[in-house]
């Protein structure tokens, strides 16, 4: 956790998230708010996002407006990660080993979830009443809303979980710093596969559908898996720093963010960077899709930015 933990410092005053469009391949939007980095961006409908960052709050932004519409604080420490519930409610987790659920409207938090023992790092949804963790104590963790605690505990990894993408309501995938990613089984609690291909820390991943995701590593690579085989099917190489975040496009397009401060467009097909998005001064942390034309990123720079795809 060092390392992940001494950006949080921050360098700079005041961070940015810009809006960017594929189709206009220009910035058209920036959103300036926090205090450090932003970590984590989730999208609550086409004209609202929330973003999570290093200075512990969390906030609700008016696309079309520019603006911070509102502020949720709570955290005592790093909020890491945010999990869209429905158009009203959302959760988070922080380094502070609490995940807190949040009323969009009321601006407050509801409900306060404790089991971690370390750092929250990730969290997705399963549906609007049950949702996943993954933690810096090495293990995920099922929660039910209703509930005030966990449901479920899935152990397997030897280092902390970074991510967690849902492939159904019964089958997730877990991206980990001990390297590797796990296929569980929900109603069993167990793992059911274990991929191996990555040479460093597994730091995000994405579905393309129920037989094939991507992963992004500490080793600069994007690989492609088959989930059925259980092998790595492509591996994309361009990136000179750690790829830190990926997106979906379409089921041939995806994008990846990285420390080497770039964003990159992949045709997964012919497995090459058919596009560069420069113009961060610093690593890019995350990225969240609007639309086939639109995505936003945050960064140790402050800035997310919209970009043209040529044909």
């Amino acid at each position: 956790m060092e390392n992940q933990i001494e950006r949080c410092k921050g360098e700079s005053e005041d961070e940015k998230i810009k809006l960017c469009s594929i189709q206009k391949g220009t910035c058209t939007k920036k959103f300036q708010s926090h205090l450090y980095s932003v970590d984590c961006l989730a999208i609550i409908d086409k004209n609202t996002f929330i973003s999570g960052s290093c200075d512990r709050t969390i906030k609700l932004w008016n696309i079309e407006r520019g603006i911070s519409t509102k502020t949720f604080k709570g955290h005592t420490n790093s909020v890491w990660c945010l999990a869209s519930i429905d158009s009203n409610t959302f959760a988070s987790g922080s380094t502070d080993k609490t995940i807190k659920l949040w009323n969009i409207d009321k601006g407050i938090c509801t409900k306060t979830f404790q089991g971690h023992k370390n750092s929250v790092l990730c969290l997705t949804t399963i549906d609007k009443n049950n949702f996943i963790s993954g933690c810096g104590d090495n293990t995920i963790k099922l929660w039910n809303i209703e509930n005030d605690h966990f449901t479920k505990t899935f152990q397997g990894h030897t280092n902390s979980v970074w991510r967690l993408a849902i492939i159904d309501n019964n089958t997730f995938i877990s991206g980990s710093w001990d390297k590797t990613i796990k296929l569980w089984n929900i109603d069993k609690g167990i793992c059911t596969k274990t991929f191996q291909d990555h040479t460093n820390y597994v730091e995000c991943l994405a579905i393309i559908d129920k037989n094939t995701f991507i992963s992004g590593s500490r080793d600069n690579t994007i690989k492609l898996w088959n989930i059925e085989k259980g092998i790595c099917t492509k591996t994309f190489q361009g990136h000179t720093n750690y790829v830190e975040c990926l997106a979906i496009i379409d089921n041939n397009t995806i994008i990846s963010g990285s420390w080497d401060k770039t964003i990159k467009l992949w045709n997964i097909e012919k497995g090459i960077c058919t596009k560069v998005f420069e113009g961060h001064e610093a690593n890019v942390l995350c990225l969240a899709i609007i639309d086939i034309n639109n995505f936003l990123s945050g960064s140790d720079d402050e800035t997310i930015r919209l970009w043209h795809i040529s044909q």
